[in-house]
Protein backbone atom coordinates (compact mmCIF):
# COMPACT_ATOMS: atom_id res chain seq x y z
CA UNK A 1 0.00 0.00 0.00
CA UNK A 2 1.51 3.44 -0.85
CA UNK A 3 1.77 6.10 1.27
CA UNK A 4 0.69 9.76 1.03
CA UNK A 5 1.85 12.44 3.15
CA UNK A 6 -0.76 15.47 3.37
CA UNK A 7 -0.73 18.76 4.66
CA UNK A 8 -3.67 19.62 7.22
CA UNK A 9 -5.23 22.22 8.66
CA UNK A 10 -3.22 23.97 11.85
CA UNK A 11 0.09 22.80 10.33
CA UNK A 12 -0.37 19.52 11.32
CA UNK A 13 0.78 16.94 9.02
CA UNK A 14 -1.15 13.75 9.09
CA UNK A 15 -0.35 10.13 7.34
CA UNK A 16 -2.98 9.23 4.28
CA UNK A 17 -3.26 6.11 2.08
CA UNK A 18 -4.03 5.97 -1.10
CA UNK A 19 -3.43 7.62 -4.82
CA UNK A 20 -3.32 11.06 -5.50
CA UNK A 21 -6.01 12.07 -7.23
CA UNK A 22 -5.44 13.29 -10.76
CA UNK A 23 -1.25 12.59 -9.79
CA UNK A 24 -1.72 16.11 -7.93
CA UNK A 25 2.15 17.02 -7.76
CA UNK A 26 1.86 18.69 -4.23
CA UNK A 27 1.77 15.24 -2.27
CA UNK A 28 4.60 13.09 -1.79
CA UNK A 29 4.16 9.84 -2.74
CA UNK A 30 7.06 6.80 -0.69
CA UNK A 31 7.20 4.04 -2.81
CA UNK A 32 8.61 0.75 -1.53
CA UNK A 33 12.37 1.44 -0.96
CA UNK A 34 11.78 4.13 1.38
CA UNK A 35 12.77 6.98 -0.80
CA UNK A 36 10.75 10.05 -1.51
CA UNK A 37 10.51 11.39 -5.71
CA UNK A 38 11.54 14.99 -6.51
CA UNK A 39 7.52 15.94 -6.30
CA UNK A 40 7.59 15.98 -2.44
CA UNK A 41 9.60 18.98 -2.44
CA UNK A 42 6.03 20.51 -2.42
CA UNK A 43 5.99 19.83 0.75
CA UNK A 44 9.03 22.01 1.72
CA UNK A 45 8.01 25.06 -0.42
CA UNK A 46 4.40 25.21 -1.87
CA UNK A 47 3.64 27.50 -4.95
CA UNK A 48 2.48 31.02 -5.27
CA UNK A 49 -0.91 29.44 -4.61
CA UNK A 50 -0.56 27.70 -1.34
CA UNK A 51 1.54 28.99 1.95
CA UNK A 52 4.99 27.73 2.78
CA UNK A 53 5.31 24.53 4.98
CA UNK A 54 5.09 25.38 8.62
CA UNK A 55 3.47 28.48 8.04
CA UNK A 56 0.77 29.40 10.83
CA UNK A 57 -1.87 29.21 8.16
CA UNK A 58 -5.30 27.33 10.36
CA UNK A 59 -7.57 28.04 6.59
CA UNK A 60 -9.21 24.79 5.38
CA UNK A 61 -6.65 22.66 2.56
CA UNK A 62 -8.38 22.08 -0.39
CA UNK A 63 -6.42 18.76 -1.08
CA UNK A 64 -7.69 16.90 2.15
CA UNK A 65 -10.69 15.09 2.46
CA UNK A 66 -13.67 17.20 2.71
CA UNK A 67 -14.89 15.21 5.93
CA UNK A 68 -11.52 17.26 7.28
CA UNK A 69 -12.54 20.43 5.94
CA UNK A 70 -13.87 21.86 8.89
CA UNK A 71 -12.37 24.82 11.29
CA UNK A 72 -10.16 23.83 13.83
CA UNK A 73 -12.31 23.14 17.61
CA UNK A 74 -11.30 26.15 19.54
CA UNK A 75 -12.02 24.30 22.97
CA UNK A 76 -8.84 22.68 23.12
CA UNK A 77 -5.69 22.85 21.95
CA UNK A 78 -6.25 19.09 20.65
CA UNK A 79 -8.26 20.18 18.52
CA UNK A 80 -6.15 20.57 15.80
CA UNK A 81 -4.94 16.76 15.85
CA UNK A 82 -8.37 15.39 14.96
CA UNK A 83 -7.25 15.04 11.31
CA UNK A 84 -4.21 13.30 12.70
CA UNK A 85 -6.01 10.78 14.50
CA UNK A 86 -8.49 10.00 11.53
CA UNK A 87 -5.80 10.08 9.24
CA UNK A 88 -4.03 7.55 11.62
CA UNK A 89 -6.95 5.73 11.38
CA UNK A 90 -6.38 5.26 7.30
CA UNK A 91 -3.06 4.37 7.23
CA UNK A 92 -1.76 0.68 6.64
CA UNK A 93 1.87 -0.24 8.15
CA UNK A 94 2.48 -2.58 5.36
CA UNK A 95 5.36 -0.91 4.25
CA UNK A 96 7.90 0.55 6.60
CA UNK A 97 9.28 4.17 6.78
CA UNK A 98 12.69 4.29 7.07
CA UNK A 99 13.78 5.78 10.29
CA UNK A 100 15.40 9.67 8.76
CA UNK A 101 11.50 10.24 7.51
CA UNK A 102 9.85 8.67 11.32
CA UNK A 103 11.49 12.48 13.33
CA UNK A 104 9.67 14.33 9.98
CA UNK A 105 6.35 12.25 10.17
CA UNK A 106 5.90 12.57 14.17
CA UNK A 107 6.88 16.35 14.64
CA UNK A 108 3.99 17.80 15.33
CA UNK A 109 2.86 21.73 14.06
CA UNK A 110 4.50 25.15 15.85
CA UNK A 111 2.69 27.98 14.63
CA UNK A 112 -0.66 27.55 15.34
CA UNK A 113 -1.27 28.81 19.27
CA UNK A 114 -3.69 27.23 21.38
CA UNK A 115 -6.67 28.23 21.58
CA UNK A 116 -8.13 30.81 25.37
CA UNK A 117 -10.07 29.34 27.98
CA UNK A 118 -14.00 29.99 27.16
CA UNK A 119 -15.33 32.23 28.87
CA UNK A 120 -16.80 32.03 32.46
CA UNK A 121 -15.31 28.05 31.72
CA UNK A 122 -18.41 27.36 29.41
CA UNK A 123 -18.10 23.61 28.40
CA UNK A 124 -17.83 23.07 24.66
CA UNK A 125 -19.47 20.28 22.37
CA UNK A 126 -15.49 18.91 22.25
CA UNK A 127 -15.31 19.11 26.06
CA UNK A 128 -18.30 17.03 26.68
CA UNK A 129 -17.36 14.48 23.97
CA UNK A 130 -14.31 14.11 25.88
CA UNK A 131 -16.21 13.78 29.09
CA UNK A 132 -17.91 10.76 27.69
CA UNK A 133 -17.55 7.32 28.44
CA UNK A 134 -14.30 5.08 27.11
CA UNK A 135 -15.16 2.23 26.02
CA UNK A 136 -12.05 0.94 24.66
CA UNK A 137 -11.34 -2.63 24.23
CA UNK A 138 -8.73 -4.77 25.93
CA UNK A 139 -5.24 -4.23 24.34
CA UNK A 140 -3.58 -7.87 24.05
CA UNK A 141 -1.64 -8.77 26.82
CA UNK A 142 1.57 -8.80 25.29
CA UNK A 143 1.44 -5.06 24.01
CA UNK A 144 -0.08 -4.50 27.83
CA UNK A 145 2.58 -6.17 28.93
CA UNK A 146 5.53 -3.82 26.81
CA UNK A 147 3.92 -1.01 27.50
CA UNK A 148 3.65 -1.28 31.33
CA UNK A 149 7.55 -2.36 30.67
CA UNK A 150 8.07 0.89 29.15
CA UNK A 151 6.21 3.36 31.20
CA UNK A 152 9.46 4.16 33.70
CA UNK A 153 11.16 5.56 30.43
CA UNK A 154 8.21 7.45 29.23
CA UNK A 155 7.52 9.15 32.30
CA UNK A 156 11.02 10.57 32.51
CA UNK A 157 11.04 11.69 28.65
CA UNK A 158 7.88 13.55 29.10
CA UNK A 159 9.15 14.97 32.71
CA UNK A 160 12.15 16.11 30.78
CA UNK A 161 10.32 17.65 27.93
CA UNK A 162 7.65 19.43 30.28
CA UNK A 163 10.93 20.78 32.39
CA UNK A 164 12.78 21.74 29.45
CA UNK A 165 9.69 23.51 27.77
CA UNK A 166 8.40 25.47 30.45
CA UNK A 167 10.58 25.66 33.43
CA UNK A 168 8.98 28.70 35.46
CA UNK A 169 5.39 27.06 35.03
CA UNK A 170 7.23 23.47 36.35
CA UNK A 171 8.90 25.42 39.41
CA UNK A 172 5.34 26.99 39.78
CA UNK A 173 3.67 23.25 40.64
CA UNK A 174 6.81 22.08 42.62
CA UNK A 175 6.05 24.96 44.68
CA UNK A 176 2.60 23.74 45.12
CA UNK A 177 1.94 21.33 48.17
CA UNK A 178 0.79 18.05 47.50
CA UNK A 179 1.49 18.36 43.87
CA UNK A 180 4.55 17.82 41.67
CA UNK A 181 5.02 17.36 38.30
CA UNK A 182 6.69 14.08 37.67
CA UNK A 183 3.56 12.76 40.22
CA UNK A 184 0.91 14.33 37.67
CA UNK A 185 2.41 12.81 34.65
CA UNK A 186 3.05 9.76 36.47
CA UNK A 187 -0.99 9.49 37.17
CA UNK A 188 -2.06 10.24 34.03
CA UNK A 189 -0.02 7.67 32.46
CA UNK A 190 -1.42 4.91 34.95
CA UNK A 191 -4.45 6.12 33.75
CA UNK A 192 -4.12 5.94 30.24
CA UNK A 193 -2.95 1.94 30.83
CA UNK A 194 -5.40 1.33 33.14
CA UNK A 195 -8.32 2.42 29.98
CA UNK A 196 -6.91 -0.80 28.19
CA UNK A 197 -6.89 -3.04 31.12
CA UNK A 198 -9.53 -5.79 31.18
CA UNK A 199 -9.42 -6.01 34.87
CA UNK A 200 -11.16 -2.29 34.87
CA UNK A 201 -13.39 -0.44 32.86
CA UNK A 202 -12.75 3.06 31.05
CA UNK A 203 -15.40 4.72 32.68
CA UNK A 204 -13.24 4.05 36.21
CA UNK A 205 -10.22 5.29 34.81
CA UNK A 206 -11.68 8.22 33.15
CA UNK A 207 -13.07 9.23 36.39
CA UNK A 208 -9.83 9.18 37.82
CA UNK A 209 -8.15 11.67 35.43
CA UNK A 210 -11.56 13.80 35.42
CA UNK A 211 -10.67 14.12 39.63
CA UNK A 212 -6.91 14.26 39.21
CA UNK A 213 -7.34 17.80 36.85
CA UNK A 214 -10.41 19.03 38.57
CA UNK A 215 -7.98 19.49 41.65
CA UNK A 216 -5.10 21.02 38.93
CA UNK A 217 -7.49 22.98 37.51
CA UNK A 218 -9.13 24.45 41.29
CA UNK A 219 -5.80 24.56 42.32
CA UNK A 220 -4.41 26.80 39.37
CA UNK A 221 -7.51 29.25 39.99
CA UNK A 222 -6.60 29.34 43.74
CA UNK A 223 -3.07 30.20 42.44
CA UNK A 224 -3.86 32.63 39.33
CA UNK A 225 -2.11 30.77 37.35
CA UNK A 226 -3.31 30.66 33.80
CA UNK A 227 -4.97 26.85 32.39
CA UNK A 228 -2.72 27.91 28.78
CA UNK A 229 0.65 26.70 30.10
CA UNK A 230 -1.33 23.66 31.81
CA UNK A 231 -2.28 23.00 27.78
CA UNK A 232 0.97 23.34 26.76
CA UNK A 233 2.41 21.34 29.29
CA UNK A 234 -0.13 18.64 28.14
CA UNK A 235 1.16 19.14 24.89
CA UNK A 236 4.54 18.69 25.21
CA UNK A 237 3.73 15.58 26.81
CA UNK A 238 1.14 14.24 24.58
CA UNK A 239 3.45 14.44 21.53
CA UNK A 240 6.33 12.67 23.51
CA UNK A 241 3.81 9.68 23.86
CA UNK A 242 2.38 10.13 20.06
CA UNK A 243 6.53 9.71 19.12
CA UNK A 244 6.74 6.56 21.35
CA UNK A 245 3.88 5.34 20.40
CA UNK A 246 4.81 5.95 16.49
CA UNK A 247 8.14 3.90 16.64
CA UNK A 248 7.16 1.06 18.70
CA UNK A 249 4.18 0.70 15.97
CA UNK A 250 7.25 0.37 13.06
CA UNK A 251 9.36 -1.51 15.46
CA UNK A 252 7.31 -4.57 16.37
CA UNK A 253 4.97 -4.02 13.62
CA UNK A 254 1.92 -3.58 15.06
CA UNK A 255 -1.05 -3.44 12.76
CA UNK A 256 -2.64 -0.31 12.11
CA UNK A 257 -5.80 -0.53 14.26
CA UNK A 258 -4.15 -0.90 17.33
CA UNK A 259 -1.69 2.54 16.23
CA UNK A 260 -4.58 4.17 15.42
CA UNK A 261 -6.55 3.66 18.83
CA UNK A 262 -3.62 4.36 20.89
CA UNK A 263 -3.30 7.33 19.30
CA UNK A 264 -6.72 8.49 19.44
CA UNK A 265 -6.60 7.51 23.01
CA UNK A 266 -3.94 9.65 23.66
CA UNK A 267 -5.83 13.06 22.55
CA UNK A 268 -9.28 11.77 23.86
CA UNK A 269 -7.15 11.73 27.49
CA UNK A 270 -5.36 15.36 26.91
CA UNK A 271 -9.29 16.30 26.25
CA UNK A 272 -10.93 14.70 29.13
CA UNK A 273 -8.09 16.34 30.94
CA UNK A 274 -8.16 20.05 30.33
CA UNK A 275 -11.44 20.04 30.16
CA UNK A 276 -12.04 18.51 33.92
CA UNK A 277 -9.01 20.93 34.55
CA UNK A 278 -11.32 24.00 33.02
CA UNK A 279 -14.48 22.92 34.98
CA UNK A 280 -12.63 23.07 38.46
CA UNK A 281 -10.55 26.34 37.51
CA UNK A 282 -13.79 27.81 36.94
CA UNK A 283 -15.08 27.00 39.69
CA UNK A 284 -12.53 27.83 42.43
CA UNK A 285 -12.54 31.27 40.57
CA UNK A 286 -16.15 31.93 41.12
CA UNK A 287 -15.83 31.62 44.77
CA UNK A 288 -15.98 34.11 47.17
CA UNK A 289 -12.94 36.15 47.33
CA UNK A 290 -12.18 36.10 50.95
CA UNK A 291 -12.53 32.39 50.52
CA UNK A 292 -9.82 31.84 48.25
CA UNK A 293 -7.42 34.44 50.01
CA UNK A 294 -7.93 32.14 53.03
CA UNK A 295 -6.78 29.50 51.41
CA UNK A 296 -3.68 31.00 49.78
CA UNK A 297 -2.85 32.06 53.52
CA UNK A 298 -3.33 28.14 54.16
CA UNK A 299 -1.10 26.97 51.88
CA UNK A 300 1.55 29.36 52.34
CA UNK A 301 1.65 28.62 56.14
CA UNK A 302 2.18 24.78 55.51
CA UNK A 303 4.68 25.04 52.66
CA UNK A 304 8.24 26.14 53.43
CA UNK A 305 10.03 29.28 53.37
CA UNK A 306 11.95 29.35 49.88
CA UNK A 307 8.96 28.34 47.92
CA UNK A 308 6.31 31.07 49.55
CA UNK A 309 5.54 33.81 46.07
CA UNK A 310 4.52 36.42 49.08
CA UNK A 311 5.40 37.21 52.35
CA UNK A 312 3.02 35.60 55.16
CA UNK A 313 2.16 39.00 56.42
CA UNK A 314 0.76 40.16 53.28
CA UNK A 315 -1.06 37.10 52.54
CA UNK A 316 -2.65 37.35 56.16
CA UNK A 317 -3.73 40.71 55.45
CA UNK A 318 -5.33 39.99 52.15
CA UNK A 319 -7.10 37.17 54.08
CA UNK A 320 -8.42 39.19 57.14
CA UNK A 321 -6.50 36.75 59.13
CA UNK A 322 -3.93 37.59 62.57
CA UNK A 323 -0.89 36.02 62.22
CA UNK A 324 -0.74 34.55 65.68
CA UNK A 325 2.48 33.85 68.02
CA UNK A 326 2.67 29.88 66.92
CA UNK A 327 0.52 27.59 65.01
CA UNK A 328 0.35 23.73 65.23
CA UNK A 329 -1.33 21.62 62.38
CA UNK A 330 -3.64 18.93 63.09
CA UNK A 331 -3.68 15.89 59.85
CA UNK A 332 -6.84 13.93 59.89
CA UNK A 333 -7.24 10.66 58.30
CA UNK A 334 -8.18 10.05 54.98
CA UNK A 335 -12.07 10.67 54.05
CA UNK A 336 -15.09 13.07 55.10
CA UNK A 337 -15.18 14.22 59.08
CA UNK A 338 -18.46 15.92 59.60
CA UNK A 339 -17.36 17.61 63.11
CA UNK A 340 -14.91 20.06 61.01
CA UNK A 341 -17.65 21.21 58.68
CA UNK A 342 -18.37 23.67 61.14
CA UNK A 343 -15.34 25.37 62.19
CA UNK A 344 -14.59 28.85 64.14
CA UNK A 345 -12.75 31.62 61.72
CA UNK A 346 -9.70 31.51 62.62
CA UNK A 347 -9.03 28.12 61.94
CA UNK A 348 -7.85 27.28 58.36
CA UNK A 349 -8.95 23.96 56.66
CA UNK A 350 -7.98 21.81 53.75
CA UNK A 351 -11.16 19.14 53.65
CA UNK A 352 -9.84 17.69 50.34
CA UNK A 353 -10.28 13.51 51.34
CA UNK A 354 -6.97 12.43 50.48
CA UNK A 355 -5.07 14.06 53.21
CA UNK A 356 -7.24 16.70 55.10
CA UNK A 357 -5.32 18.93 57.65
CA UNK A 358 -6.48 22.15 59.79
CA UNK A 359 -4.32 24.91 60.73
CA UNK A 360 -4.95 25.89 64.47
CA UNK A 361 -3.84 29.33 65.71
CA UNK A 362 -2.15 29.54 69.31
CA UNK A 363 -2.24 25.82 70.32
CA UNK A 364 -0.83 25.97 73.53
CA UNK A 365 -3.94 27.44 74.64
CA UNK A 366 -6.98 25.22 75.06
CA UNK A 367 -8.78 23.56 71.94
CA UNK A 368 -11.85 24.00 70.90
CA UNK A 369 -14.85 21.64 72.25
CA UNK A 370 -14.34 19.20 68.43
CA UNK A 371 -10.89 18.65 69.10
CA UNK A 372 -11.31 15.46 71.35
CA UNK A 373 -13.66 14.02 68.94
CA UNK A 374 -11.34 13.63 65.97
CA UNK A 375 -10.46 10.04 66.50
CA UNK A 376 -6.95 9.05 64.43
CA UNK A 377 -6.15 12.79 64.08
CA UNK A 378 -2.20 13.90 65.21
CA UNK A 379 -1.93 17.45 66.24
CA UNK A 380 2.09 18.46 64.92
CA UNK A 381 4.23 20.55 66.96
CA UNK A 382 3.54 24.20 67.95
CA UNK A 383 5.91 26.30 65.58
CA UNK A 384 6.09 29.92 64.56
CA UNK A 385 3.83 30.53 61.48
CA UNK A 386 7.07 30.25 59.35
CA UNK A 387 7.69 27.04 60.26
CA UNK A 388 4.12 25.07 59.63
CA UNK A 389 5.16 23.08 56.92
CA UNK A 390 7.21 21.06 60.02
CA UNK A 391 4.50 20.82 61.87
CA UNK A 392 2.46 18.81 58.76
CA UNK A 393 4.98 17.14 58.06
CA UNK A 394 5.50 15.28 61.60
CA UNK A 395 1.75 15.59 62.23
CA UNK A 396 1.48 13.14 58.64
CA UNK A 397 4.18 11.17 60.24
CA UNK A 398 2.57 10.62 63.51
CA UNK A 399 -0.42 9.55 60.87
CA UNK A 400 1.35 6.84 59.21
CA UNK A 401 2.54 5.43 62.52
CA UNK A 402 -1.48 5.10 63.87
CA UNK A 403 -2.31 3.02 60.53
CA UNK A 404 0.93 0.74 61.17
CA UNK A 405 -0.39 0.03 64.70
CA UNK A 406 2.78 1.61 66.09
CA UNK A 407 1.16 4.39 67.72
CA UNK A 408 -2.61 4.60 69.47
CA UNK A 409 -5.44 6.39 68.06
CA UNK A 410 -6.04 8.99 70.18
CA UNK A 411 -8.50 11.96 70.14
CA UNK A 412 -6.06 13.68 69.13
CA UNK A 413 -2.54 11.88 69.45
CA UNK A 414 0.07 14.99 70.21
CA UNK A 415 3.40 14.76 68.80
CA UNK A 416 4.98 16.54 72.02
CA UNK A 417 3.44 13.63 74.09
CA UNK A 418 5.54 10.77 71.79
CA UNK A 419 8.47 12.31 70.87
CA UNK A 420 10.46 9.33 71.12
CA UNK A 421 8.67 6.87 69.65
CA UNK A 422 8.40 9.16 66.39
CA UNK A 423 11.74 9.74 66.71
CA UNK A 424 13.48 6.09 67.20
CA UNK A 425 10.40 5.30 64.12
CA UNK A 426 12.10 7.57 61.79
CA UNK A 427 15.48 6.06 62.45
CA UNK A 428 14.88 2.70 62.77
CA UNK A 429 17.89 1.45 60.81
CA UNK A 430 20.35 3.38 62.34
CA UNK A 431 18.99 2.57 66.32
CA UNK A 432 19.03 -1.51 65.41
CA UNK A 433 22.42 -0.91 64.23
CA UNK A 434 23.20 0.95 67.34
CA UNK A 435 21.49 -1.44 69.56
CA UNK A 436 24.49 -4.36 69.95
CA UNK A 437 26.70 -1.93 70.98
CA UNK A 438 23.92 -0.38 73.94
CA UNK A 439 22.32 -3.77 74.83
CA UNK A 440 24.76 -6.46 74.03
CA UNK A 441 24.36 -9.66 75.68
CA UNK A 442 20.53 -9.05 76.17
CA UNK A 443 19.87 -9.21 72.23
CA UNK A 444 21.43 -12.71 72.30
CA UNK A 445 18.77 -14.13 74.90
CA UNK A 446 15.35 -16.15 74.16
CA UNK A 447 12.22 -13.75 73.44
CA UNK A 448 10.49 -14.89 76.25
CA UNK A 449 13.38 -13.71 77.97
CA UNK A 450 14.35 -11.01 76.39
CA UNK A 451 11.26 -8.53 76.51
CA UNK A 452 10.65 -8.71 80.04
CA UNK A 453 14.09 -7.08 80.62
CA UNK A 454 14.35 -5.08 78.19
CA UNK A 455 10.92 -3.68 79.08
CA UNK A 456 11.56 -3.52 82.69
CA UNK A 457 14.62 -1.39 81.51
CA UNK A 458 12.68 0.93 79.33
CA UNK A 459 10.19 2.04 82.03
CA UNK A 460 13.47 1.92 84.80
CA UNK A 461 15.15 4.94 82.97
CA UNK A 462 11.67 6.60 82.11
CA UNK A 463 10.93 6.75 85.43
CA UNK A 464 14.14 8.61 86.51
CA UNK A 465 15.93 5.36 87.85
CA UNK A 466 13.12 5.07 90.86
CA UNK A 467 12.43 1.03 90.78
CA UNK A 468 9.00 1.87 93.16
CA UNK A 469 7.56 3.71 90.43
CA UNK A 470 8.58 1.38 87.77
CA UNK A 471 7.42 -1.43 89.66
CA UNK A 472 3.64 0.43 90.00
CA UNK A 473 3.18 0.50 86.30
CA UNK A 474 4.26 -2.52 85.59
CA UNK A 475 1.95 -4.04 87.58
CA UNK A 476 4.34 -6.60 89.52
CA UNK A 477 6.15 -6.31 92.48
CA UNK A 478 9.25 -4.26 93.35
CA UNK A 479 11.45 -7.04 94.30
CA UNK A 480 11.04 -8.34 90.39
CA UNK A 481 12.24 -4.99 89.51
CA UNK A 482 15.09 -5.40 91.43
CA UNK A 483 15.83 -8.97 90.45
CA UNK A 484 15.76 -8.09 86.74
CA UNK A 485 17.95 -5.16 86.92
CA UNK A 486 20.18 -7.23 88.65
CA UNK A 487 20.00 -9.64 85.57
CA UNK A 488 20.70 -7.29 83.41
CA UNK A 489 23.68 -5.65 84.74
CA UNK A 490 24.96 -9.29 85.27
CA UNK A 491 24.66 -10.15 81.63
CA UNK A 492 26.41 -6.39 80.53
CA UNK A 493 29.21 -6.76 83.49
CA UNK A 494 27.57 -3.18 84.65
CA UNK A 495 27.90 -1.57 81.44
CA UNK A 496 24.16 -1.38 81.25
CA UNK A 497 22.60 1.42 82.61
CA UNK A 498 24.93 3.46 81.59
CA UNK A 499 24.31 7.16 83.18
CA UNK A 500 25.74 8.63 80.47
CA UNK A 501 23.92 7.13 77.58
CA UNK A 502 20.02 7.08 79.32
CA UNK A 503 18.86 9.20 76.01
CA UNK A 504 20.40 6.65 73.69
CA UNK A 505 19.01 3.92 75.38
CA UNK A 506 15.85 4.66 75.48
CA UNK A 507 15.60 5.50 71.85
CA UNK A 508 16.33 2.30 71.37
CA UNK A 509 14.83 0.55 73.61
CA UNK A 510 11.39 1.84 72.00
CA UNK A 511 12.35 1.15 68.95
CA UNK A 512 13.27 -2.75 69.86
CA UNK A 513 10.35 -3.25 71.75
CA UNK A 514 7.92 -1.60 68.36
CA UNK A 515 6.43 -3.89 66.59
CA UNK A 516 8.13 -2.70 63.66
CA UNK A 517 11.05 -4.04 64.62
CA UNK A 518 9.01 -7.44 65.44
Amino acid sequence: MAWTISVVSSGSRALSSGASPGGNSRQGRLDNSGSTPATSNSLEKQGPSGPARGAGNCAPSPHRPAENNRAPSGACSTGRWVAVVRSVRRMTLSQPVPARNLAYLTRAPQSCPAPREPTGGAMTPTHARALGPQDTAPLPRETRRMLLRRIPAAIDEMEEAVRTGLPHYTHAVEGTHGYSVRHIIDRTVSCFVSIHDATRTGQAATAEVIALYERIGARHGLLGCPLDVLRDALDLAGRVACRRLIEDAYRLHWPAPLLATLTEDTFTLIGTAIAAASRGYAEECHRAPLDVQRDRLRDALVTDPDDRARPLAELAAAADWRLPGTLAVLALPPGDHPQTRVLPPEVLADRSPAAPYLVLPDPRTPGPRWLPRTIGAVLGPAVPPGRGAVSLRWARRGLELIERGLLPAAAPLRCADHLAALTAFRSGDLLEAAAADLLGPLLELAPRRREPLLETLLVYLRCGDNAVLTADRLHVHEQTVRYRLRQIAQLTDGACPDPERHLETMLVLTWLLSPAAA
